[in-house]
C-alpha cells in the first residue's frame, strides 16, 4: 500500500473522481479572491454514462493529509475522503449521504453501496500501483457521452434578429469568447471556461462549462458543445440540463452585421400563443443582450 501522503494526494485530487465506476470529470474553479485551500473551494463536476450531467462540489472542511470534505451546493449529497495508517499499511475511507424521497431510499442506499465499494477498490489500486493514475482531462466514456448528445427532439423553436454595429469578424470573434458570457450575464454567472482536455474555443467538438451563482446563494452548473460551425453560423448545444440547442446567424448588413437567435426547446410538442408569445420575446430580449454587449466589447477594444 502506498505511503500516507501519496494516498492523501491521489484520494485530495480532483482526478480521484475520475475513478469512479461509471467515471466522470472533477477540476477546481480557480478564484483569485477565493480560497487556495480549505473550506470554500469549489470544483466542477461532470457525470453521466448516458445522459451528462453537472454540479458544483463545496469543500466543506480539510484537515490536511488526513481528510477531506465535500457535498453539492445545497447539500444534497456528501462526501467524506479520508486517509488513516494502519497495521498493515494504509488505509483509504469513502463515506458519502444522498438526500432522496422516501420511496427511493432502499435502492439509492444499495446503488450507493455499490458505487463506494467499487470506486475505493479503485483507488486502492491506483494508490497501489496496479492501476494507472487517472490523467487530467475528460474519461473517454464520459467525452462520448457528451458528443453523442442528440439535437433536441419533439421541440418548440422561437427566432429574433438583431443588427449590431460591429463588422461581422468582430462579431464572429466575439461570440465565441468567455468575455462575452461575462458581459451578457455580469451578475449571474460567477465561472465560465473551456472544459478541460476538450477541443479549443471555436473548434468543433469543444466545450464550454458555466457556473451560475442562483438568488439564494446557490450555484448550479451546465455544460454546453459547440455542435457545428461554418463562415455563416454556429450551433450550441446544451449536453446538460436544460438540454436546449442555440443556432446563431449571421452575415454582413453594411458595416453592421445582422444576427439571428433561434432557441429549441426540447420536450415541447407544441405551444399555446400565449407560450410561444413568452419565448419568442425570451429570444428577442436575448438577441437585444447580445447586441448591447458585442457592441460594448467592440467599443472598448478600439
Amino acid at each position: 500500500m502506498a505511503p500516507p501522503d501519496a494516498a492523501w494526494s491521489l484520494l485530495s485530487s480532483p482526478q480521484a473522481w475520475s475513478a469512479r465506476p461509471r467515471g466522470c470529470l472533477t477540476f477546481d474553479l480557480a478564484d483569485p479572491s477565493g480560497p487556495t485551500e480549505g473550506p470554500g473551494r469549489l470544483r466542477f463536476y461532470l457525470a453521466g454514462d448516458t445522459r451528462p450531467y453537472a454540479a458544483i462540489l463545496e469543500v466543506t472542511a480539510e484537515t490536511p493529509g488526513q481528510q477531506l470534505c465535500l457535498q453539492t451546493s445545497g447539500g444534497l449529497a456528501t462526501w467524506t475522503l479520508s486517509v488513516e495508517p494502519g497495521r498493515r499499511g494504509t488505509n483509504l475511507r469513502i463515506a458519502a449521504t444522498w438526500t432522496v424521497g422516501r420511496p427511493a431510499r432502499i435502492d439509492a442506499e444499495a446503488e450507493l453501496h455499490r458505487e463506494l465499494k467499487d470506486w475505493l477498490a479503485a483507488l486502492r489500486d491506483i494508490a497501489d500501483g496496479h492501476q494507472p493514475r487517472p490523467a487530467d482531462g475528460m474519461p473517454e466514456a464520459l467525452r462520448q457521452a457528451c458528443l453523442a448528445s442528440p439535437p433536441p427532439g419533439p421541440a418548440a423553436e422561437a427566432r429574433a434578429s438583431v443588427e449590431i454595429g460591429v463588422p461581422l469578424e468582430a462579431v464572429r470573434n466575439l461570440l465565441g469568447s468567455s468575455e462575452l458570457v461575462l458581459a451578457i450575464q455580469p451578475a449571474g454567472i460567477a465561472y465560465v471556461g473551456q472544459v478541460p482536455g476538450t477541443p479549443a474555443a471555436g473548434e468543433v467538438g469543444g466545450m464550454r462549462f458555466y457556473v451560475q451563482r442562483r438568488a439564494d446563494g446557490l450555484f448550479t452548473g451546465r455544460v454546453s458543445l459547440l455542435a457545428a460551425l461554418s463562415p455563416g453560423g454556429r450551433v450550441i448545444r446544451f449536453v446538460t440540463a436544460p438540454y436546449y440547442e442555440m443556432t446563431f446567424r449571421y452575415e454582413p448588413a453594411g458595416v453592421s452585421t445582422r444576427l439571428e437567435l433561434t432557441q429549441r426547446l426540447p420536450g415541447r410538442t407544441a405551444e399555446t400563443d400565449a407560450q410561444h408569445q413568452l419565448h419568442t420575446e425570451s429570444v428577442m430580449a436575448a438577441a437585444q443582450r447580445y447586441k448591447d454587449a458585442i457592441e460594448r466589447l467592440a467599443k472598448a477594444g478600439d
